[in-house]
Protein backbone atom coordinates (compact mmCIF):
# COMPACT_ATOMS: atom_id res chain seq x y z
CA UNK A 1 0.00 0.00 0.00
CA UNK A 2 1.54 3.28 -1.08
CA UNK A 3 1.95 6.53 1.68
CA UNK A 4 -1.23 8.07 -1.00
CA UNK A 5 -3.70 5.31 -0.65
CA UNK A 6 -3.02 5.00 3.17
CA UNK A 7 -3.60 8.80 3.23
CA UNK A 8 -7.08 8.08 1.32
CA UNK A 9 -8.05 5.50 3.37
CA UNK A 10 -7.28 7.37 6.42
CA UNK A 11 -9.39 10.48 5.26
CA UNK A 12 -12.52 7.69 3.73
CA UNK A 13 -12.25 6.23 7.54
CA UNK A 14 -12.09 9.62 9.66
CA UNK A 15 -8.30 7.99 11.19
CA UNK A 16 -6.20 11.68 12.40
CA UNK A 17 -3.29 9.27 12.70
CA UNK A 18 -1.24 6.29 12.59
CA UNK A 19 1.81 4.11 12.62
CA UNK A 20 2.62 1.24 10.55
CA UNK A 21 4.96 -1.07 11.96
CA UNK A 22 6.59 -3.67 10.25
CA UNK A 23 8.96 -6.48 12.13
CA UNK A 24 11.11 -8.52 9.21
CA UNK A 25 14.02 -10.52 9.38
CA UNK A 26 14.47 -9.38 13.02
CA UNK A 27 14.20 -5.53 12.03
CA UNK A 28 11.34 -3.14 12.96
CA UNK A 29 10.34 -0.91 9.58
CA UNK A 30 8.14 1.87 11.12
CA UNK A 31 6.27 4.98 9.16
CA UNK A 32 3.62 7.55 10.80
CA UNK A 33 0.66 9.02 8.83
CA UNK A 34 -0.95 12.49 10.13
CA UNK A 35 -1.54 14.01 13.65
CA UNK A 36 -1.83 12.95 17.25
CA UNK A 37 -5.22 14.76 17.03
CA UNK A 38 -7.19 16.92 15.46
CA UNK A 39 -6.41 20.09 18.06
CA UNK A 40 -3.35 20.71 18.09
CA UNK A 41 -2.48 19.03 15.04
CA UNK A 42 1.17 17.76 15.96
CA UNK A 43 1.96 15.10 13.58
CA UNK A 44 2.76 11.56 14.69
CA UNK A 45 6.22 10.58 15.37
CA UNK A 46 8.24 7.77 15.98
CA UNK A 47 7.79 8.19 19.70
CA UNK A 48 3.97 9.01 20.11
CA UNK A 49 2.48 6.51 22.03
CA UNK A 50 -0.67 4.52 21.21
CA UNK A 51 -3.27 2.49 22.92
CA UNK A 52 -3.04 -1.12 20.98
CA UNK A 53 -5.66 -3.03 23.36
CA UNK A 54 -6.48 -6.17 22.12
CA UNK A 55 -4.06 -5.72 18.91
CA UNK A 56 -1.26 -6.74 21.29
CA UNK A 57 -2.25 -9.70 22.09
CA UNK A 58 -1.70 -10.92 18.28
CA UNK A 59 1.48 -9.62 18.16
CA UNK A 60 2.35 -11.13 21.71
CA UNK A 61 1.46 -14.88 20.87
CA UNK A 62 3.29 -14.54 17.42
CA UNK A 63 6.49 -13.61 19.01
CA UNK A 64 5.74 -16.17 21.83
CA UNK A 65 5.37 -19.24 19.57
CA UNK A 66 8.62 -18.14 17.52
CA UNK A 67 10.42 -18.08 20.40
CA UNK A 68 9.09 -21.61 21.82
CA UNK A 69 9.80 -23.10 18.23
CA UNK A 70 13.39 -21.58 18.55
CA UNK A 71 13.57 -23.35 22.43
CA UNK A 72 14.07 -19.61 24.04
CA UNK A 73 11.13 -20.15 25.86
CA UNK A 74 9.00 -22.81 27.20
CA UNK A 75 4.81 -22.75 27.63
CA UNK A 76 4.90 -24.81 30.56
CA UNK A 77 8.14 -22.72 32.44
CA UNK A 78 6.50 -20.56 35.46
CA UNK A 79 6.37 -16.73 34.53
CA UNK A 80 8.26 -15.31 37.57
CA UNK A 81 10.92 -17.54 36.37
CA UNK A 82 11.00 -15.80 33.59
CA UNK A 83 9.86 -12.27 33.49
CA UNK A 84 11.83 -10.06 35.82
CA UNK A 85 10.08 -6.59 36.02
CA UNK A 86 6.42 -8.01 36.78
CA UNK A 87 4.83 -10.19 39.17
CA UNK A 88 1.65 -12.06 39.34
CA UNK A 89 -0.59 -9.96 41.12
CA UNK A 90 -2.02 -11.41 44.41
CA UNK A 91 -5.01 -11.83 43.95
CA UNK A 92 -4.77 -14.63 41.28
CA UNK A 93 -5.33 -17.91 42.03
CA UNK A 94 -2.21 -19.39 40.84
CA UNK A 95 1.22 -17.85 42.13
CA UNK A 96 2.75 -20.37 39.40
CA UNK A 97 1.08 -19.17 36.26
CA UNK A 98 2.99 -20.32 32.79
CA UNK A 99 2.98 -18.75 29.61
CA UNK A 100 0.59 -21.52 27.99
CA UNK A 101 -1.89 -20.13 30.75
CA UNK A 102 -1.47 -16.40 29.89
CA UNK A 103 -1.73 -17.41 26.10
CA UNK A 104 -4.89 -19.38 26.82
CA UNK A 105 -6.41 -16.85 28.74
CA UNK A 106 -6.65 -19.07 31.65
CA UNK A 107 -4.59 -17.41 34.37
CA UNK A 108 -7.49 -15.99 36.42
CA UNK A 109 -5.67 -12.66 36.49
CA UNK A 110 -8.07 -9.76 36.87
CA UNK A 111 -6.97 -6.25 36.21
CA UNK A 112 -7.23 -3.95 38.94
CA UNK A 113 -9.95 -1.75 39.31
CA UNK A 114 -9.32 1.51 37.52
CA UNK A 115 -6.23 0.53 35.20
CA UNK A 116 -7.49 0.82 31.86
CA UNK A 117 -9.79 3.65 31.52
CA UNK A 118 -12.41 4.02 28.17
CA UNK A 119 -12.27 6.73 25.59
CA UNK A 120 -14.01 9.80 26.83
CA UNK A 121 -14.54 13.59 25.97
CA UNK A 122 -14.12 14.28 29.72
CA UNK A 123 -10.90 12.03 30.43
CA UNK A 124 -9.36 12.27 26.97
CA UNK A 125 -7.44 9.47 25.20
CA UNK A 126 -7.24 5.92 27.03
CA UNK A 127 -4.21 4.95 28.51
CA UNK A 128 -3.02 2.49 31.33
CA UNK A 129 -1.45 2.85 34.55
CA UNK A 130 0.48 -0.26 34.51
CA UNK A 131 3.72 -0.26 32.62
CA UNK A 132 6.30 -3.39 32.48
CA UNK A 133 9.25 -4.11 30.32
CA UNK A 134 10.49 -7.66 29.86
CA UNK A 135 14.42 -8.43 29.61
CA UNK A 136 16.33 -11.01 28.24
Amino acid sequence: MTALNIAERMKALHIQGLTITMIKNKKIFQSEYGVRNKHDQFPVMGNTMFNVCSISKLLTTVLACKLIDEQLLQLDTPINEVVTTWTIPSNTPSTTLTLRQLLSHQSGIIDPPNSFFTLSKTLGLPYSRTTFSWEN
